[in-house]
């Protein structure tokens, strides 16, 4: 016997919820079995010092922590919130000073980072003999359960989607022992800020609120979460609690097909649309789960040189000065906001890869740092389909003047954030400026190169030229 004290350990990673979370309900069975346990979970400075993540998304993170141990307080666990350069320096003090019985956790599919960090970790814990239980936090199966095809894998989500969802954990007994030597880090955050608050309250307030009043207020949910000027209200707004785990997908899918028809307001309609989304999210995770690659190379490697390299405009296209009103409006809104819905994300890579001719890979980092609901599984899937480096799909060019006119007629979103340009009315608004004006630029390329590369690369027919391909995809790409 080692004299320490036997514990469940629950590791803590992008779950930060107490509804339908298997680790915590299970740590909690095994303390009214008369065991004890203790949750932890670690901000890994290695990760956040990353250029792939940002202090706006640290600050989600935060809250959701916060408004977590509130909940757990109430079952009297203490949430150990750790600060170290990765999890496993933590795991290593933890190991030393209790007898780890099993180690509960949710499967992550992370990025390139956080694999690695898995895997560590896996191998720390075989070395020390302790067992790790890894449960779905998705509808996503790893390894050789990994469904080859896409119809194989809607049947596993339809299943998956519909077992009932596990109940919150209501007991809890920790260590009789308090852990040492472990250093936590500041929670505060700004009380000012436009991003989006973190928090389970938040997040199924938001759920409530999207699939009742929301989806009868906003009868054309499927039209206008293409429009950048409506989508803030209109879209469901889940995406970064899904993403940081302080909603499951399962409930909120769950959610969307318990509502009942209101044909009369088409709330039906757009429960079933969003459902449809929240699909098309655990697809795409699976297919990063099965390619992770794809992080890093083409998913065609003949198109490995597709696509070069310019500083400047990158520079100008990442701060919103590319002399195009409606890609500039859209830059600033999302740096600022930290969200932007996807017609508009698909856009900005569209003309990164083809106006300017920049690689995905090197811009990648700053689309990720600066969405709030990065999603690594759909992050470099979207960006590749954008950017014509997948197989047998057509490129995916958007015309930027004729987004602007369709999405933001006005010119209000525009004026909003091209201040700039608050002088011009009418059709003049939306066209790139071929000379600077107030500070703003000129178009970084002639409109000519524009079309040119439009005619060459764009759809055959002439009547979808300029028109978006991509299904309007919703949760983590934006909507």
């Amino acid at each position: 016997m080692s004299g320490r004290e036997r514990i469940t350990l629950v590791w803590l990673k992008r779950d930060l919820r107490l509804h339908d979370h298997v680790p915590l309900a299970e740590a909690s069975r095994r303390c009214r079995e008369g065991g004890r346990a203790l949750a932890v979970y670690v901000r890994e400075t290695g990760y956040w010092a990353t250029d792939k993540a940002s202090e706006d998304q640290w600050g989600f993170v935060a809250e959701c922590l916060c408004d977590l141990a509130s909940g757990l307080g109430k079952i009297g666990c203490n949430l150990l919130i750790a600060e170290a350069t990765s999890a496993e320096s933590v795991l290593e003090i933890l190991f030393e000073q209790y007898e780890i019985t099993e180690l509960l956790c949710h499967q992550e599919t992370g990025n390139g980072w956080t694999f690695d960090r898995d895997k560590r970790v896996m191998r720390l814990c075989r070395e020390q003999g302790i067992p790790v239980v890894e449960f779905l936090q998705n509808g996503v199966l790893r390894g050789s359960k990994a469904p080859r095809e896409k119809p194989a894998h809607q049947a596993f989500w339809r299943d998956w989607i519909t077992a009932p969802q596990i109940t919150k954990p209501e007991f809890w007994r920790n260590p009789s022992a308090i852990p040492s030597g472990i250093q936590t880090p500041d929670l505060s955050t700004s009380e000012i800020v436009l991003r989006q608050r973190g928090g389970e309250c938040l997040a199924l307030g938001l759920l409530e609120s999207f699939l009742g009043e929301r989806c009868l207020l906003h009868e054309g949910y499927r039209v206008e979460m293409g429009s950048p000027l409506h989508a803030h209200e209109v879209c469901s707004r889940l995406s970064p609690h899904l993403t940081w785990g302080s909603l499951s997908t399962k409930r909120a899918a769950q959610a969307s097909m318990a509502r009942e028809p209101r044909p009369s307001h088409g709330s039906m309609m757009h429960c079933n649309s969003f459902h449809r989304r929240l699909r098309w999210r655990d697809h795409f995770l699976q297919k990063f789960e099965s390619l992770p690659w794809m992080e890093f190379r083409c998913i065609n490697p003949a198109r490995e040189t597709l696509h070069g390299w310019d500083e400047t405009f990158y520079a100008r296209w990442a701060n919103g000065m590319t002399g195009y009103p409606f890609v500039d409006a859209c830059m600033r809104s999302l740096n600022e906001t930290k969200w932007i819905n996807f017609r508009a994300r698909a856009m900005l890579v569209s003309f990164a890869s083809y106006a300017l001719n920049l690689d995905w890979r090197r811009f990648a980092p700053h689309l990720a740092r600066t969405f709030l609901d990065y999603e690594p599984g759909i992050h470099y899937s979207q960006l590749q389909m954008q950017s014509g480096t997948t197989h047998g799909s057509p490129p995916r060019i958007y015309n930027p003047i004729k987004q602007s006119l369709e999405k933001d007629p006005e010119g209000e979103f525009i004026r909003r954030w091209v201040p700039e340009l608050n002088d011009l009315d009418g059709s003049v608004l939306h066209l790139p400026t071929d000379h600077s004006r107030r500070g703003y630029p000129a178009a970084i390329v002639p409109p000519g190169s524009l079309w040119r590369i439009m005619r060459s690369n764009g759809p055959k027919n002439p009547k979808s030229a300029g028109k978006a391909a991509l299904p309007q995809l919703e949760l983590d790409l934006g909507n």
